[in-house]
């Protein structure tokens, strides 16, 4: 398969997946929100952030390198497993220890039976992510696709109905594991593998290597989510994290979330990118790609904040808007220094990629100190200026290795901010006039026109960027004519 037509296929069961998740959790977020308190979402905030911290430590980041192999290159996929299950064991009895020596802490003892049930997180994710990465090598988006979605099924239902029947927190930890299960049938029944316990440590080397800068940058990333986490739980109590989360969770929902599963689609295709005139080309693709997304869709988010939370999550959420749009601001930065990171490991620069979390790291550590003075927003403004500063700083790699250039940055920022801006000022008058309608007649009158403003505009100030950008994806012929 050619690559152009392999990114197509990526896109197709990316934005595929993305439009079922974003549906399935839209509708879910409509029911937890009304059937949860507050307070389970700060115990889930809390405890997520423990289980992805340690997952930085698991053999996810080792396995990343079969990505990074040549392609036709034999993997050990035996090997991985089996130095992976020294991890997986290990990190689920530590978790039960951490749930263990909750009970006797008055703060967080209500976790203590959370950390318990997500110990089988890591048992659970040594089949499924073995079973992701052998399809992501394979470019076997199909296939994958199909499996994740009906994870999202079970996800999306199981939630629901633990949620009805009173699970509180358990209703939003639980779905996750439940979600895997496709992907553990698929391994062991459809794809009848079955594990050779024998480890190479030779030949694992390069991926040791590999996984050690990876753990680095996941460490630094996650740290900031389990700082963040656990200072607001003992400076503000789970009710405000709760509605700290929601805010954040909302952002990344709609300026991170498909950004981010774009990215990681197009990694093991960035891979293969061989020449450096191709990389060149494939580099300033993305980036196009990514910021033209995130900047119209944080900029529509801001402007639709109050009716969104009226609508999806209910008037008891309201709280929540006052950190909205800073929340959209860290998360749109955040997508795009993500972008930068993939971009850089497509080159095999996991040392810079290490150095930019550490830096964003250091930075949003300083800023935990306005969430001990309740300046919540101050935090998250913090934050985004530390990423913003990183992200330019890989853009500065990325032009010394010859992978971008800065005309290229400046062409693809311009028409996108011009747009953005324009779109809000022609559609003003249209927010203006349905200040009195519902919530959900705002949304969805709004959001349209405001979308078809800004890419006629973007249209009009770079029409051939736009156009080669959409050749990349599913019914080119039939966009070309749109746009």
């Amino acid at each position: 398969m050619k690559l152009r037509e392999t990114i197509r296929s990526g896109i197709i069961w990316t934005a595929g997946l993305n439009f079922l998740s974003d549906g399935l959790q839209f509708a879910t977020t409509i029911v937890l929100a009304r059937l949860l308190e507050p307070e389970s979402y700060g115990q889930f905030a809390l405890v997520t952030a423990t289980i992805t911290w340690l997952s930085v430590l698991s053999f996810r980041s080792f396995i990343e390198f079969v990505l990074q192999e040549p392609a036709g290159a034999a993997v050990d996929f035996h090997g991985y497993f089996a130095a992976g299950g020294i991890l997986q064991v290990s990190l689920a009895l530590l978790v039960l220890g951490i749930a263990a020596a909750l009970r006797s802490s008055e703060s967080y003892r209500a976790t203590a039976p959370l950390f318990a049930a997500m110990s089988t997180y890591f048992l659970l994710d040594w089949f499924a992510e073995l079973r992701v990465k052998m399809l992501e090598r394979a470019l076997d988006w199909h296939r994958l696709g199909k499996l994740r979605a009906a994870g999202l099924f079970l996800n999306a239902t199981s939630a629901v109905v633990l949620a009805l029947c009173g699970a509180g927190t358990y209703a939003l930890l639980l779905p996750g594991l439940i979600a895997m299960f496709p992907l553990i049938a698929d391994l062991l029944f459809a794809a009848s593998w079955r594990p050779v316990f024998r480890v190479d440590w030779a030949m694992l080397g390069p991926a040791i290597r590999f996984g050690l800068a990876r753990i680095g940058s996941g460490l630094a990333f996650s740290s900031r989510q389990l700082v963040e986490s656990s200072v607001l739980a003992s400076r503000a109590g789970f009710t405000s994290a709760g509605f700290y989360g929601r805010a954040t969770g909302f952002a990344n929902l709609f300026c991170w979330r498909l950004p981010s599963v774009f990215t990681l689609m197009l990694r093991p295709v960035l891979a293969r990118v061989g020449t450096e005139s191709r990389y060149h080309h494939a580099a300033g693709l993305v980036l196009r790609g990514v910021l033209w997304m995130v900047v119209p869709a944080c900029a529509l988010c801001a402007v639709l904040a109050d009716p969104i939370i009226r609508f999806v999550f209910g008037e008891k959420w309201l709280p929540a808007l006052t950190l909205l749009p800073y929340a959209l601001a860290s998360s749109s930065v955040s997508a795009l220094v993500q972008t930068g990171n993939i971009l850089l490991l497509g080159l095999s620069e996991s040392r810079r990629c290490l150095s930019a979390d550490l830096i964003v790291l250091l930075g949003s550590l300083g800023a935990t100190v306005f969430i001990y003075f309740g300046r919540l927003d101050a935090y998250l403004a913090s934050i985004a200026v530390a990423q913003v500063a990183v992200f330019f700083l890989q853009l500065m790699w990325l032009t010394q290795r010859g992978a971008l250039r800065w005309t290229q940055v400046i062409e693809t920022a311009g028409p996108c901010i011009t747009a953005t801006f324009g779109a809000l000022v022609f559609a003003q008058p249209l927010f203006n006039a349905l200040a009195s309608q519902t919530p959900a007649a705002r949304v969805f009158l709004y959001a349209p026109v405001y979308g078809l403003l800004y890419l006629f505009l973007l249209r009009t100030l770079s029409a051939a960027s736009l156009r080669e950008l959409a050749g990349y994806f599913p019914g080119r012929a039939y966009l070309e004519r749109v746009l």
